[in-house]
């Protein structure tokens, strides 16, 4: 069985050639981290007037843009991960996730009180949490599903 990229450059083919839906896919997940990326930071550049119009703590805006956000992320992101290693969809997943983020991020802007603005910061960290696991473990999957279509042919 041919598993190694000299093996499959010795016969001929061409190692580096993949099927155009592994690119895609590969488009779409990057583009989901670039959009998982801002949403995470975005907070950052509004801090000082969320701070003035909740008058909110200096505490508070810490918990809000940093140490309960990366608590819930990574604390989330563990088992998620393992869950989307062990066979679980991966692709609809990252779309509930997506989802879950996506409108968080919309209830973000929407808030009228700090608690609400707390809440809305918490479910960003559990959709963006299962949304970069899965995306690592599927671009593996996809890599490897190529390598034996590549083999089996």
């Amino acid at each position: 069985m041919l598993n190694t990229v000299t093996e499959l450059a010795s016969t001929g083919e061409n190692p580096a050639r993949r099927p155009w839906r592994t690119h895609i896919t590969l488009i779409l997940l990057a583009l989901i981290y670039v959009f998982s990326f801002i949403d995470r930071n975005v907070i950052a550049i509004v801090l000082e007037p969320i701070k003035q119009e909740f008058g909110a703590s200096d505490t508070m805006m810490g918990l809000i843009s940093g140490l309960a956000f990366a608590i819930l992320y990574g604390g989330l992101s563990l088992p998620l991960g393992r869950m989307a290693d062990q066979g679980a969809d991966r692709r609809n997943m990252i779309a509930i996730c997506c989802a879950l983020w996506s409108v968080a991020t919309m209830a973000c802007g929407m808030v009228s009180h700090f608690w609400q603005l707390f809440l809305a910061r918490m479910s960003v960290a559990v959709g963006e949490a299962g949304g970069m696991a899965p995306s690592v473990s599927m671009v593996s999957q996809s890599r490897h599903a190529s390598s034996r279509l590549r083999v089996s042919r």
